[in-house]
């Protein structure tokens, strides 16, 4: 098989700089071959994510995947639901305070939480949301959502399907097993690490060469130049870091420059 070179991702609207970094990315990201680890696809979605590159120019990466309905019914189901817009979630229940909480961290808690059963009766999306890790040659992990859908309370999902599917290569798309969160991940290589607590439901059909440049992002590392810990590179998800917390590992392995998911949608 030959295998040919990656198509860029898609860059507007200034051409001249856009052919520039085009160049600079045929020389560094490189194509996978087609993958192995498969289920039975019975949805496509596609999923467009943006990255304001200065105040002109945007940066577009697009995803073709199939969904495996059949190995992962219910896990499947919910993420074609937030790709939709249609997925209702309830807001988790008001927060409390203890005495240790920061005043400033309290009062933003508590106003997105408002923010939330305000809008209650909107169903949940991916929309808006953001790519809020890279694990180069591991995964890109994504949905981190914002505002009015931060604080929605996520079903949970049955923690033993989709049991047989393994992290086994790049392009595979898992969330987290048992649900309880809005995150995914894509895969950038063989991630054996995440069998045991993330679900494969799906894979790429069309942009391994897109995802490869997600991949090659540059990212935030923070944590180890200021010989804090990363905590694993989880610790950006944790709850103190959503309300401007000023420990380093809050942004450790996010994209230098913000890469938010402008649209998601069914095929």
């Amino acid at each position: 098989m030959v295998l040919q070179p990656p198509r860029p991702a898609i860059f507007e609207p200034n051409r001249r700089v856009a052919l520039a970094t085009t160049l600079a990315a045929l020389c560094t990201v490189r194509p996978w071959p087609a993958l192995a680890e498969s289920g039975e696809i019975t949805d496509r979605i596609r999923l467009e994510f943006a990255q304001q590159l200065n105040a002109e120019e945007k940066q577009y990466f697009r995803l073709t995947l199939g969904l495996f309905g059949k190995d992962a019914p219910v896990a499947t189901a919910q993420f074609k639901a937030l790709c939709a817009g249609t997925l209702a979630v309830p807001c988790e229940p008001e927060p409390t305070f203890d005495a240790m909480t920061m005043e400033r961290a309290a009062r933003s808690t508590l106003a997105v939480w408002k923010q939330c059963v305000a809008s209650q009766a909107e169903p949940a999306t991916y929309d808006g949301s953001q790519i809020w890790r890279v694990i180069q040659g591991r995964r890109v992990d994504a949905g981190a959502v914002r505002g009015k859908f931060a604080l929605r309370d996520p079903p949970p999902t049955p923690p033993t399907e989709g049991a047989a599917l393994k992290h086994s290569e790049a392009g595979l798309l898992s969330v987290r097993r048992g649900g309880g969160t809005f995150d995914f991940g894509i895969t950038t290589g063989p991630d054996p690490a995440s069998d045991a607590d993330y679900v494969v439901i799906g894979r790429v059909v069309d942009g391994l060469d897109t995802l490869a440049a997600l991949d090659a992002l540059p990212v935030v590392k923070a944590a180890a130049m200021m010989g804090q810990s990363d905590r694993g590179a989880e610790g950006s998800r944790e709850k103190s870091c959503a309300y401007g917390s000023t420990e380093a590992y809050c942004s450790q392995l996010k994209p230098l420059k913000k890469v938010t998911l402008a649209r998601a949608a069914v095929l």
